[in-house]
């Protein structure tokens, strides 16, 4: 404790504004550094989200119309918003969506999350 009395005794008059001033500016670019983290992860963990559950309800869809328009009801709900549908795939009876998430931070890169959902084979376990 002495130690750091010396120092801050021999240190000239106004060092200590200019240390607590580097200290706010340090304490704000780590608070500016964890909004732009929150946001780009929230951001994915959405469409992430998105993506899953569109690619689930259009197989759902699929096995039960039977039609192969489910990418086209998929671009008119997500035709405008912070999500966008990126691409859509229809694969026999699976279907593979993309979503293109924009961070609501502008300089934040997009983000971009794939799901695939579709019918699985059922296997007896007992051979």
């Amino acid at each position: 404790m002495r130690f750091l009395t010396k120092i801050l005794a021999r240190s000239d008059k106004g060092s200590g504004t200019l240390l607590g001033a580097v200290l706010i500016l340090l304490v704000g670019l780590a608070a500016f550094a964890a909004v732009c983290a929150g946001s780009f992860l929230t951001c994915r963990a959405e469409a992430q989200s998105l993506a899953e559950s569109a690619a689930s309800d259009l197989a759902y869809t699929l096995q039960i119309e039977g039609s192969s328009s489910v990418c086209e009801q998929a671009r008119e709900r997500f035709s405008s918003g912070q999500f966008i549908l990126d691409s859509c795939v229809v694969d026999g009876e699976d279907v593979q969506v993309s979503i293109r998430g924009i961070p609501r931070l502008s300089f934040l890169p997009q983000v971009r999350e794939t799901a695939r959902a579709g019918p699985v084979d059922c296997v007896s376990r007992n051979g």
